[in-house]
């Protein structure tokens, strides 16, 4: 069951209030605040944009200066770049010249087995060599006994000595 409203309604102090005329005052408050809503809603769109261009102008600007750094700091780490490759080919050219170095060196060195052999050449080439003189030593000291230059006794004491001393003395 719907209740209906009276027209009229008694209110404190005895005013009587129609209820149309409350109705009239609720739909007007309701325009009045709608309209204010309206226009703080604008207002708050115009300070939105605003602050948006703001927003968008400082962030042009540091995108500029950011660029600007990246640059900077782009064109300094290239130029190290240069300055690194530039060492890296100074490296590569000494490095090259060892390799050469090393490679002369492997061809013309001399192995171990190679002056053992050469060492005991020339050991036989001296030992050979002493032994003639010794030959011709010997043969002057028996040459000076027979001319008797020398006495036994000497020529046995001279050819007793090293290097190669002889046991007996032959005539």
């Amino acid at each position: 069951m719907i209740k209906t409203l009276p027209k009229t309604k008694k209110y404190a102090k005895g005013r009587q209030v129609d209820i149309q005329d409350v109705f009239e005052a609720v739909g007007k408050l309701a325009q009045d605040v709608d309209k204010r809503f309206d226009a703080a809603g604008e207002e708050l769109v115009k300070s939105v944009g605003k602050l948006a261009q703001d927003v968008d102008k400082r962030f042009d600007a540091m995108e500029g200066d950011l660029l600007e750094a990246v640059g900077k700091l782009a064109q300094n780490v290239e130029g190290r770049f240069d300055s690194v490759d530039k060492r890296f080919d100074g490296l590569e050219d000494r490095v090259g010249g060892l390799e050469e170095d090393v490679s002369y060196l492997k061809r013309n060195m001399v192995t171990k087995v190679y002056l053992d052999e050469r060492i005991g050449d020339v050991r036989g080439d001296i030992t050979e060599l002493v032994h003639r003189a010794d030959r011709k030593f010997t043969e002057l000291v028996h040459t000076l006994e027979d001319k008797d230059v020398l006495s036994e006794g000497d020529a046995v004491r001279i050819l007793g000595m090293p290097p190669f001393p002889l046991g007996q003395h032959t005539p």
